[in-house]
């Protein structure tokens, strides 16, 4: 899994944000996606152009890749992987 500079800045703004404080499903957290399609597409350098509904997306899709990637690599090995 090859990340991007967006795929970076992305998990940044939700690490800044605090996002996973908020109950999921809840208001509060779908104000901080807002907030955090709105920072991204503040930056100068790399260039967004995102929706709630995108951010929110693009982080499902590499959550969901990251762990199959961790599953894939624990089923390959006896040793246990970090």
């Amino acid at each position: 899994m090859e990340w991007t500079k967006h795929d970076n800045c992305l998990c940044q703004e939700i690490l800044v944000l605090e996002l996973f404080k908020f109950k999921k499903g809840s208001i509060a957290r779908g104000q901080t996606w807002e907030k955090i399609a709105n920072n991204l597409n503040d930056l100068e350098l790399p260039r967004f152009r995102v929706t709630k509904c995108a951010v929110r997306e693009r982080y499902s899709l590499l959550s969901k890749k990251f762990k199959a990637k961790m599953k894939q690599e624990e089923k390959a090995s006896a040793i246990e992987t970090d």
